[in-house]
This record gives structure tokens, C-alpha cells and sequence, in this order.
């Protein structure tokens, strides 16, 4: 009896486990779980996806540049599912494949709800109150009232017919098993052992198949980043100085005076920095441009582009500031006004091409370095004043920053509870528990094959033995009507009607089952194979 208890113990256990754990990997976030399901709405999606799909989603970070991705617009009030285009900063920009125009909302990592994993057509419409958090609690919470409510239906009536079988004719010798027995008949073979087991198997085999059809790799999304720095420094020739500079060449942030300088040179360093494997050629060309503030512009040549190799690349031009300060005397002398103030931008062009961990790879770069431009002077322009929030912005050393998506194949796992584990030990997993889960049922089998082969009373033993209670017929009340039933199972249809345990008794080899109810007694009678 022990031996069964525990048995029955460990196979709801099992049961339950799985259970927990295709809990975990179909849930919704509102139930703890990490999957969200989406209806589709529109055609803002085709044509991947149309009007009344359902889309399953899951948090799967890093999020890169062409995942479909859901996340909450605060502006719409609602889940938006569209692609990513780009990034802008810590926000992403997302936009329809139908569509013509960029999302006006940008969300930040926190607010996207998960890439999607799969869709299914037409799907989503026609479960619309399953696939929600309420309707799925109300599925679970009758799931878990049809459970636990039977069992305690069985416990409640377990204890009426303890009293019941007190006041019934006690058993011939054998008391200890009519007051052990508890609850009322099933006609499950092999106690709850059997539908257990079946239930175990298939659930196996369904999890086994799946875990067969998917790919033993998964594609994983690492995003490589990235950063073009750049250097700007220039000098020039002061031989007369010393009183000025204390030195005869003045430098990067020093005041050039154009009484003491006929040229000065500018420099640009440029650097690309990454952690990934670059395989690149580039350009890298220098050019300048003297403007006013009534719109006037004139370009002045310094280098023309030429080739390198790997990521760095220097490069560096000479302005005559003779031929700039009669360039701007020119101006002044034909359109009559003198003394204005003008701006000398120095713009490097840098172009690379190649391959960054293998992916394509195509950037440009080109920051640029203002000067103010005046008759007795050249100086840098101040720094801007930065955005709330920003650091201070470096003229003289720009940068920006980037990222592209590597996908590589790895060992495809599961996590639950904060444990992977990988697709082929968790195949190995499913196929044992299948596999006992069969010899269980195998066993059960046996044990019934082998009671029928002993008579109809060793197989009703077999299934029912728990639920029998033995005496004898003349301990019962006299007045009893005795009424025969064609089989035992209509005997158990009838226990199960009234709430009432089986009576059994033998007698030089013959076997009789009983069910009272309201002084009738109901009778069948094991059939005795010669």
C-alpha cells in the first residue's frame, strides 16, 4: 500500500515538474512567466505578417538591428510589433516593413517586450480570450479547481464511508483492511498509476517530438561596438615669437598672429577603435572653407584623398595664411565692407570599407575644426555649450560610436531557475522518462494480463483490492434486497452514484461483490473460469 502511495507521490511529482516547466517557457509576463503572445492589427507588417496573426514573442537581449520586436508606445496606448532600423543613442527606432515612415516613439531596452520567435496565421483572432493573462488564469484556476476539488471530493466522502463501514458487519478476520480503505471506487486500471504513467508518456513523446525538430544550434545575436576618434593639432612658424609664445612655433590652442606666421599646418589623426576583427582600406582627404556671416563661402584645397590600410590614418595640410588674409582683403575691398569677421573651417573626409568580425562594414567620418578669422588673427571657435546631461564637447578630438550584429551559431539550451541546460542531455531526459513512463505502464499490463489468467476475481482484485471491503452475507440485514448487476463496472457506476465502498465476499471459491443503498442490496457475482 506504502509502495504505491509513494509511487502515485512520485509520478504527480514528475507530472508537475513538467508542467512547471512548459509553464515557464509559455507563460506571459503577468503570470511570471517570460513569453508574450500578440495579435497583429493592420497591415504595417506584410508582407512578413497580416491582419489577425499571432505573433509569439520573447525577451531575448541584446536586441540588434532587424529584429522584429514588440514593445508598449505610450503615445498609441498599445503593443507596437515592428522592426528595428536603427539606434539612436540608448533608444531604438523601429519602423513597418509596409510602412513609409519611422515610428515617432523611440523606446529604450527596458520598454521592448521580446523579439519575435515564431507567428502563426490567422491565428490570433480566433483565441483572442485564451491567449489573454485573464483568460488564461480562468483556465488554469478551473484546472486547479477540477484537481484539487475532486481529490478533496474523495478525501470528504473517504471519511463518510469510514464511518459507514463502522456501522456496516465488520469483515471476517480481516478488519485492518476495511478501516485503512478511504474513499470511493475508481474504474481506472491499475489505480491512479495508469492514467498517470499514460499521462507522463504522452506529454514525454509530444515534448520529445518537438525537442527532435529543433535545431541542435541557435542563432545567437552579439553586437560588436565600435568608436571613429579623431585628432586634431596644428602649429605654426613663428621666428620672431619668442616675446609672444616664449618659442619660435606656436601650437594647438595658441592664437596664430598673422604678422608673425605666413602658414600654418593642420593635422588629423584618425583611429578606429573596436574589439572585433577589422579588415578594412579607407581614404582620408583634408579641405577647408573660409565663410562670413552674410553667407559668403569660398573653399581653399589642402589634400586630396588618399588610400590606407587597417584603422588608422593620418593626414596633414598647410594653409598659407598670406593668401587667405588677401582673399579676405579682396572681399572686403569689392564689396565695401572692412573689418569683418570670418570663420575657417578644417573638414578631414575619411571613408573605410571592409569588414568588421566579417560582417560588411562602410563608414565615413568627417568632423570638422573652426577657427575665427579676423586681420591680426586666427584662433579656435569656443566650445559649444553641451545639452543638460552631455559631457563637454572636444572640438579638437571628435568621436562617434556605432555597433553591427554578429550572429553565430552556438549549442542551443534552455534555462529554468537560473540553470541551462543543453537540447541534447534534455532529449536524453525526455526519452528516459518516456521510457520508464512505458515500462510503468508495461508492468501494469503484466500485472493484468496476469490476473485475468487467474479469473475475473484476481483481475477485479488487481484493479480494485483498495476499495474492497470483505464480509459475510449472513452479517447483513435480512430484510435487504438482493438485486444482480450484469457487470462489475455497473457495480462501480452504482458505488460512485451513492458514495459507497464494495462489499466482498468469498466463499469456497466463489466471489461476490456488493453495494448497499436504502435496504437494497446490489449484487455481482465473479464469473469462476473451469
Amino acid at each position: 500500500m506504502m509502495k504505491r502511495r509513494f509511487a502515485r507521490l512520485a509520478l504527480v511529482g514528475v507530472c508537475g515538474g513538467l508542467l512547471l516547466v512548459a509553464g515557464y517557457y509559455v507563460a506571459p509576463p503577468q503570470l511570471g512567466g517570460h513569453t508574450a503572445y500578440v495579435t497583429t492589427v493592420g497591415t504595417s507588417m506584410e508582407p512578413l505578417l497580416h491582419s489577425g496573426d499571432l505573433v509569439v514573442v520573447r525577451e531575448r537581449p541584446p536586441y540588434a538591428v532587424g529584429d522584429v520586436v514588440a514593445y508598449q508606445s505610450p503615445e498609441l496606448h498599445t503593443v507596437v510589433l515592428h522592426r528595428i532600423v536603427a539606434r539612436d543613442g540608448n533608444r531604438y527606432v523601429f519602423k513597418g516593413d509596409n510602412n513609409t515612415w519611422f515610428d515617432a516613439y523611440h523606446p529604450t531596452k527596458d520598454e521592448l517586450i521580446g523579439r519575435m520567435v515564431m507567428h502563426l496565421n490567422g491565428v490570433g483572432g480566433r483565441i483572442g480570450m485564451v491567449r489573454t493573462p485573464a483568460g488564461m488564469s480562468m483556465i488554469a484556476a478551473l484546472g486547479a479547481v477540477g484537481v484539487l476539488g475532486g481529490r478533496r471530493r474523495r478525501r470528504t466522502r473517504g471519511a463518510h464511508e469510514a464511518v459507514e463501514v463502522e456501522r456496516r458487519p465488520r469483515s471476517n478476520g480481516d478488519g485492518a483492511r476495511g478501516s485503512s480503505s478511504s474513499g470511493r471506487p475508481t474504474r481506472s486500471g491499475g489505480g491512479s498509476a495508469g492514467p498517470i504513467l499514460g499521462a507522463v508518456t504522452v506529454l514525454a513523446l509530444v515534448l520529445g517530438g518537438v525537442l527532435f525538430l529543433l535545431p541542435e544550434t541557435a542563432v545567437q545575436h552579439r553586437e560588436v561596438v565600435y568608436s571613429q576618434l579623431g585628432s586634431f593639432s596644428y602649429s605654426a612658424s613663428v621666428p620672431g615669437g619668442k616675446p609672444v609664445y616664449g618659442r619660435t612655433t606656436a601650437r594647438t590652442g595658441d592664437p596664430v598672429y598673422l604678422r608673425l606666421a605666413d602658414a600654418m599646418t593642420v593635422s588629423f589623426h584618425y583611429t578606429f577603435d573596436t574589439p572585433g576583427l577589422l579588415q578594412a582600406n579607407g581614404t582620408i582627404g583634408l579641405a577647408a572653407q573660409v565663410s562670413n556671416a552674410s553667407g559668403w563661402t569660398r573653399p581653399v584645397p589642402l589634400v586630396a584623398p588618399v588610400t590606407f590600410e587597417g584603422g588608422t590614418a593620418t593626414v596633414s595640410g598647410t594653409l598659407d595664411l598670406v593668401a587667405l588674409t588677401q582673399m579676405t582683403s579682396s572681399l572686403e575691398e569689392a564689396t565695401g565692407i572692412v573689418g569683418g569677421q570670418y570663420t575657417l573651417t578644417v573638414t578631414p573626409d575619411v571613408e573605410l570599407e571592409g569588414t568588421l568580425s566579417r560582417r560588411p562594414l562602410s563608414e565615413s567620418f568627417t568632423p570638422s575644426l573652426g577657427f575665427l578669422l579676423d586681420p591680426l588673427q586666427i584662433q579656435l571657435l569656443p566650445e559649444g555649450q553641451p545639452e543638460p546631461g552631455a559631457p563637454p564637447s572636444n572640438s579638437l578630438a571628435p568621436s562617434s560610436g556605432s555597433s553591427v550584429t554578429i550572429d553565430s551559431d552556438v549549442p542551443r539550451t534552455f534555462s529554468f531557475a537560473g540553470v541551462s541546460v543543453g537540447l541534447v542531455p534534455l532529449r536524453a531526459g525526455v526519452l528516459v522518462l518516456a521510457g520508464c513512463a512505458l515500462l510503468g505502464l508495461l508492468m501494469i499490463g503484466v500485472s493484468r494480463l496476469r490476473a485475468r489468467r487467474r479469473g475475473e476475481a484476481a483481475t477485479i482484485e488487481a484493479r480494485f483490492g483498495r476499495w474492497l471491503i470483505p464480509v459475510q452475507t449472513d452479517t447483513l440485514p435480512s430484510l435487504n434486497r438482493f438485486v444482480e448487476v450484469e457487470s462489475f463496472d455497473s457495480l462501480v457506476r452504482l458505488a460512485e452514484h451513492y458514495g459507497h465502498v464494495i462489499l466482498h465476499e468469498e466463499r469456497q471459491g466463489a466471489h461476490a461483490y456488493l453495494v448497499e443503498e436504502n435496504g437494497v442490496t446490489y449484487r455481482y457475482q465473479a464469473r469462476v473460469d473451469r
